[in-house]
Parts: structure tokens; C-alpha cells; sequence
């Protein structure tokens, strides 16, 4: 803290004295305010009557009777509006003289308080108690600003009033609550009810411009640092905390420097609204990630230099974005995420989420599934590669997984099920076999069909079916199997049938139905199999 002389009172100041002991005038002092100017060891300060280099200004600070001879103005300065740092050369005071606002007393600095630039995150605040002597101070008249918010010494006097006393309780540390709103409950500490408020400012105040953080595990301190460049956090969580949840449309930027950080990561409930991303100076070990409901970016702080970003394991769920830069090597470790959603997984992908990595990816440490993608997902990846998996790749339930190398080795490479997609580097695609949307009325269904081309338009169509009959059918009866992609132009396409010997025929419309009409009845229990291969461009 900065060191400051006794407040001088101007020549102004004492007239309004004079006049509110007088009893013509109440005292009421309208604002306080900060200079930057240094006034020179002989300025006569009783003279001024207004500050130079005026840099913030408070209205309507608290003024009481301290006691018999002093009257005390508190006044808080906060750097949130400051653009620029300076320092606290000067702290004026100013009151109404009836029509006009005139200095009334100015505190001047032997070591001046630094008020820094704001950094979007964490806000800096100096309070000071600025005391004017006065005779006969218990006479004045004293106008007070009728404000509905209490004031700490509001709290404080309330607190006396009741048999306690908080004035010199420390709270060392606020506890990290993701309760969505500061509802207290009863029996809670204070430390997480503050904990809670904190919480709750920092969520709903959206981000007003582009910010940054910084973060080392080597010199950082997730207690004295504040997040600046000179004053890093030890924690990537910490840094997480202090950004706002609503982004805005702007960047959070999160430099990172290279290290080993002992921390899982939950980078949950940003959005795709802004921009948060990770930016690396230096090789990065990390334990479990976990990306929610979030876009996450991680790149490199110079363009050229490649960084490894080495994880236990990554899960990707609840539309959230991943993108990793060209020059970003993600590397996983091991398995047993955050969230069962990634369970046995290297990485998983889920629920409408998307990746894009576009450098090398290596995984090792699990013997479960290297990558999963489900659940309505996409993902690329530009080179994969990683051995001792079960399963190399499975795609599921309608996602799809497109990549440029695929060097991943396993019992079963590729594994899909329930419309899951692979796109090839020439842009082909091999699907899971597709049963979805087929309906058969006379038996159960078994296989389905297999889709390799695009994905909407031109593709060729592979019928692999089994029907186990379980209502018995009759000869020369016709029968229906519906649900296939269509067949292009207006043709119908023969199907074969297994046991040739009791089809009549089979054939495919070009409304994708298959029709079939038997030689000889068959009774239930008994099964056909189906296959054809056709093109289609729906």
C-alpha cells in the first residue's frame, strides 16, 4: 500500500466549515476524486481550488463525525474503467458551497498507490478513510446521500449493534461454488455463501472486449497472482474461474507456459458464442479433460513451433467445439475420464459435438477404444496413430469420423454401428450397416444395409439382410420390405434370395421397397436372406 500525508483543508474547505457551524449551510461533500499530478514539495495546497491531472471520480462518498475533532470520508476506487495504469498522486475531496462544487480538502502522496490497467478479469480496488480536522466536529451539520445499498461500515455498525463482531475477520480463501445462483443455506460458512456471490457476478457480467490470461506452473500463484503477464496464475483451473462464463462474442486467451500441470480440467458452460482458447508457449502435461457445452481452441503462441499437448484422456460432449491448431500435437496417456460419457475411452466424442485437428494425434496407455464418436458427432482428424487398443475407431449412431492417416493399431480397427460414417482421405465413405427405417411386417430383421460414397447423393447401396419369418407366408402371395435408400433413375433391380428354390421373384423399386412372392409356403421360424447391390442419389 501506498503512503499519504494528512488531508490539508483548502481555503474554500474552511469557509464551508465556517458556514456549516454557523448553522447556513449543511456540509455536504458531493465527490472525491484521483489526480496523477505531482505537485511540487512547496505548492500551497490551501490555494487551490480545483486538482490537476484528474483521472476518476466517485460521487456521493460517506462522511460521518469520526469524533469531537474529525470528520472522516470513505471512498472507494476501483480500476474496472481504467484504460491505462497510473498512480495515485493525489486524493481531493469536494462539496457544495450552496450553488457551486468547490475542492475541499486534498490528500497527497509520499508513496503513491498504483492503480492498474483493468484485464477484463479481476478487478483492483483501493478504499481509502480520509480524515479532516475540524473543530467543534461534532456540531457540523452533515448531508448524507440517501442510498439504499449498505455500506461496509453499514455492516459493520449492524454487526456491533448485535453482539458480534466481523470487523477483522479474514477470509483467506473464497470457496469455488458452481451453484447458479447466491441462495444461502443455512449452516453454510461464509466463505462459500461469498464464495457462491462471487460466482454469480462473475457469470451474468458478459465479457465487453477480447482478454487475456496467463498461466505457469513454474512461477505462477493461484494467491498472489492476478493473471497478468508479470503475475501469472500457477493454475489453468484458476485462470478458468476468473474468466466470465458468458464470452459475449469475444476471445479469452489462456497462455499457457510449458510444464506439467497437476490438474484435471472442466471447461464447462462457455458456449460457442465466444472465442476460449489455450495458448501454448511451451510443452503441456495435463490430466483429464473434460469440454462441455464449450468452444476450446488450442494453438501455439508462436506459429512456426510446434507444442505437445499430452492429456490422461479427452471427452468432448453437449455441443461442444474442439479445434486443435496444425502445429498443436495432441497426445493421450491413458483413459478413465471426467465423465462416464469418455469411460475406457482415449477420446470420446458425443451428443451433437464436434473436432477438428488438424496436427498429429498419438494415443497409447489403454487397451479399451482409442477414439469413440456418437450420438450425432463429427470429427477430423489430419493423422492418428497409437497401438495396443481393442478397438481402433468406432463411429456410432449417426456421427461420422473423417481423417488423413489412420495408422491406429488394434484387434478391430474400425468398428461401426447404428449409421456411423468414415470418410476417406478421397473423400469416400464406409458406413456401419444401416438398419434404422427399415420395416418389414412378417419377420425380424437382421443386418440391414451398407452405404460407400456420400453421404447424401451418389453412393453405391449393398443390401446384407437376414429375415427370420415369424408369421407364416403363403405362395404366391406378395410381400414387402421397405425403407431403402432409393434406386436412381426408374429402374428395378432384381434381389437375390436364399432358398432360391421357394422364391417366385424379388425385386427392388425404385422407391427403395422390396417386393417378394413365393414359389412355396414357408412357416414361421423359417428364414431368408437378401442381397443386392445397386446405386442410388438420394
Amino acid at each position: 500500500m501506498g503512503q499519504y500525508n494528512k488531508a490539508v483543508l483548502t481555503t474554500a474547505g474552511e469557509k464551508l466549515i465556517a458556514r456549516a457551524l454557523a448553522g447556513e449551510i449543511k456540509l455536504n461533500i458531493t465527490k472525491a476524486k484521483t489526480s496523477d499530478f505531482a505537485y511540487p514539495e512547496n505548492a500551497d495546497l490551501k490555494r487551490l481550488t480545483d486538482m490537476q491531472g484528474v483521472r476518476q471520480t466517485v460521487c456521493d462518498p460517506e462522511t460521518v463525525v469520526f469524533n469531537e475533532t474529525i470528520i472522516q470520508t470513505r471512498v472507494l476506487f476501483s480500476n474496472e474503467d481504467i484504460a491505462s495504469t497510473y498512480y495515485i498522486h493525489n486524493i481531493g475531496l469536494y462539496a457544495m458551497d450552496g450553488t457551486h462544487e468547490v475542492l475541499f480538502s486534498i490528500v497527497t502522496a509520499e508513496m503513491p498507490d498504483e492503480m492498474p490497467q483493468y484485464n477484463g478479469v479481476a478487478s483492483t480496488s483501493y478504499i481509502y478513510n480520509i480524515q479532516n480536522v475540524v473543530q467543534d466536529a461534532a456540531q457540523l451539520n452533515i448531508s448524507l446521500n440517501p442510498s439504499g445499498t449498505a455500506t461496509i461500515q453499514d455492516v459493520l455498525e449492524r454487526v456491533d449493534a448485535t453482539s458480534g463482531d466481523i470487523s477483522e475477520t479474514v477470509i483467506e480463501t473464497l470457496e469455488t461454488v458452481e451453484d447458479k445462483y447466491p441462495v444461502p443455506a443455512a449452516g453454510e460458512s461464509v466463505k462459500r455463501f461469498f464464495g457462491k456471490i462471487i460466482t454469480f457476478m462473475k457469470n451474468i457480467k458478459p465479457l465487453t472486449g477480447d482478454i487475456n490470461i496467463y498461466v505457469s506452473a513454474n512461477t505462477g500463484s493461484d494467491i498472489t497472482g492476478d493473471g497478468n503477464q508479470d503475475r501469472p496464475y500457477f493454475s489453468i483451473t484458476k485462470a478458468l474461474e476468473m474468466a466470465p462464463k458468458d464470452l459475449n462474442g469475444y476471445k479469452a486467451t489462456i497462455f499457457i507456459s510449458g510444464g506439467t500441470y497437476n490438474e484435471d480440467l472442466t471447461i464447462s458452460g462457455f458456449g460457442t458464442s465466444g472465442y476460449l482458447m489455450f495458448s501454448l508457449s511451451g510443452n503441456v502435461t495435463i490430466g483429464h479433460v473434460l469440454v462441455r457445452g464449450s468452444l476450446l481452441t488450442i494453438g501455439s503462441s508462436v506459429t512456426e513451433t510446434s507444442r505437445t499437448f499430452t492429456m490422461n484422456s479427452l471427452t468432448i460432449t453437449d455441443g461442444s467445439n474442439f479445434n486443435a491448431w496444425s502445429n498443436v500435437y495432441i497426445s493421450t496417456v491413458s483413459k478413465q475420464s471426467l465423465d462416464t460419457i469418455g469411460n475406457n475411452y482415449s477420446i470420446a466424442i458425443s451428443r451433437n459435438s464436434s473436432a477438428y485437428v488438424s496436427g498429429i494425434t498419438t494415443l497409447g496407455g489403454n487397451n479399451g477404444t482409442a477414439i469413440r464418436i456418437h450420438t450425432m458427432s463429427k470429427a477430423y482428424f489430419y493423422s492418428i496413430s497409437g497401438s495396443g487398443f481393442n478397438i481402433g475407431i468406432a463411429v456410432e449412431t449417426n456421427s461420422q469420423l473423417s481423417s488423413w492417416s489412420n495408422n491406429i493399431l488394434a484387434t478391430t480397427p474400425i468398428y461401426h454401428d447404428a449409421g456411423g460414417m468414415i470418410i476417406h482421405p478421397n473423400g469416400t465413405q464406409i458406413a456401419g450397416i444401416f438398419t434404422s427405417g427399415l420395416s418389414c411386417t412378417w419377420g425380424t430383421l437382421s443386418g440391414g444395409y451398407i452405404r460407400n460414397g456420400n453421404a447424401i447423393g451418389t453412393a453405391m447401396i449393398t443390401i446384407a439382410l437376414t429375415v427370420t419369418i415369424t408369421t407364416a407366408l403363403s405362395a404366391g402371395t406378395q410381400y414387402f420390405i421397405s425403407g431403402f435408400p432409393q434406386v436412381a433413375g426408374t429402374s428395378t433391380i432384381a434381389v437375390s434370395v436364399h432358398d432360391k428354390l421357394d422364391v417366385y421373384y424379388c425385386f427392388l423399386y425404385h422407391d427403395g421397397r422390396i417386393e417378394l412372392s413365393l414359389i412355396n409356403p414357408l412357416s414361421a421360424g423359417s428364414f431368408l436372406v437378401f442381397n443386392c447391390t445397386y446405386m442410388t442419389t438420394s
